[in-house]
């Protein structure tokens, strides 16, 4: 190949996303549980649609947490580093709601373009020198106004620093310049202490009513291969997922000198020694690359999950080789790469694809912003969300 580089390589992704559409977010006394309320049809209950005053206004801030023994637990980040997650307790009624959050920030999937990346993005590949906090934009606000739902509820953020699209199980080694990819572990190790009464005093995750797992870009791509997981260690207890704009689709690279989607994917799970979702892999042991790919994996997903995904995703066709401005043919292909995501959304129950470039939306303003047909991605996670009636399928 004559380009080989990595679709998410920090130096591509930014040129390309910051002129075709806007920058990457940032990387990085209760009365007791309400009762859950019955869906209509089948699956987990729905979330008790409960916004009431709080007796006591959230922390500013999510303070950050290192993961117990994370070395012997193998949650470490690619230079070795402890995994952290940052948390901010819930309140009022939100006191044992949890959003929990896989942050997003490309990936890597062989030596040299990780080497690139431990220099280009540090923060992404170790937590050394990770703040002590961090603000909650968009689905993690406090602000009521943004984020009517879910401001007062417990939020968790895990950082990503693991290159894996946080599905890896690779431990350091000489082949992977003594790199970790252990995405997969991180999520089981965060989950079990936020479930640990030592660590995470009640309520804690062991008390929660109910559970929304969310992810940005390769966040996004985890909530797909840990949102089983995560229900089946929480059951009985209500868990969804949203995924923003982590779906990939099949389509060929506009730049021929790149490998594309499906062969990055396919290095990617070899060189992370990667674990996708079970049963996806199950159905395709062939080649279980392709649960990287949403119209593959959502099928075998047993677990109610939302999806977003912007028709023009910027960030994704700039990594295909579409170069800005562009011209008839990049357009051409922009809009036949436009065509590929709503096919590919045909099957799924409930989804936001607007005709837009943005890529995340959950973590910002966009939340509430982006509309189809007057309708927000905010309002359409609410309505899917506490079930409360109402199309939950909006593609522009």
């Amino acid at each position: 190949m004559t380009n080989r580089r990595a679709p998410f390589e920090t130096s591509t992704i930014v040129a390309a996303a910051t002129a075709l559409c806007a920058t990457l977010a940032p990387a990085l006394g209760c009365s007791g549980p309400p009762a859950a309320t019955p869906p209509a049809t089948g699956g987990d209950p729905a979330p008790a649609d409960v916004r009431t005053g709080d007796p006591g206004a959230p922390a500013l801030v999510l303070d950050k947490h290192v993961v117990a023994d994370a070395a012997a637990r193998g949650a470490v980040c690619n230079d070795g580093s402890p995994a952290i997650y940052y948390r901010r307790r819930g309140t009022g009624a939100g006191a044992r709601r949890f959003v929990i959050e896989l942050t997003g920030g490309m990936f890597c999937s062989n030596n040299a373009d990780c080497d690139r990346r431990a220099v280009q993005a540090p923060a992404l590949v170790s937590s050394l020198n990770a703040a002590s906090s961090k603000p909650g934009p968009g689905i993690l606000s406090i602000d009521p106004a943004l984020n009517p739902d879910f401001y007062n509820a417990n939020h968790v953020s895990i950082a990503y620093c693991s290159s894996d699209n946080w599905s890896g199980d690779r431990a350091a080694e000489t082949a992977t310049n003594s790199r970790a990819f252990r995405g997969r572990k991180i999520v089981q190790a965060v989950t079990e202490d936020l479930l640990d009464p030592t660590l995470t005093p009640a309520p804690n995750l062991a008390d929660a009513t109910d559970v929304l797992l969310v992810g940005e870009s390769a966040g996004g791509m985890g909530v797909m291969q840990n949102l089983d997981w995560l229900a089946g260690a929480l059951a009985p207890t209500p868990v969804r997922g949203l995924n923003d704009a982590g779906w990939f689709v099949h389509v060929a690279a506009y730049d021929a000198g790149l490998p594309g989607l499906a062969a990055w994917m396919l290095e990617g799970l070899g060189y992370w020694q990667a674990k996708v979702d079970a049963s996806c892999a199950a159905a395709h042991a062939a080649d279980a690359s392709v649960c990287y790919f949403g119209a593959d994996i959502y099928p075998e997903l047993t677990t109610p999950i939302l999806v977003h995904a912007s028709q023009r995703d910027g960030n994704i066709i700039g990594a295909l080789g579409v170069t800005p401005p562009p011209d008839a043919a990049e357009a051409a292909y922009v809009e036949s790469y436009a065509a590929a995501v709503r096919d590919s959304l045909a099957s799924v129950s409930a989804a936001f694809a607007n005709a837009g470039r943005d890529h995340t939306l959950v973590d910002s303003d966009k939340l509430d912003s982006v509309k189809i047909a007057g309708t927000s991605l905010r309002d359409l996670v609410g309505r899917w969300y506490f079930e409360r009636g109402g199309e939950v399928r909006l593609i522009e």
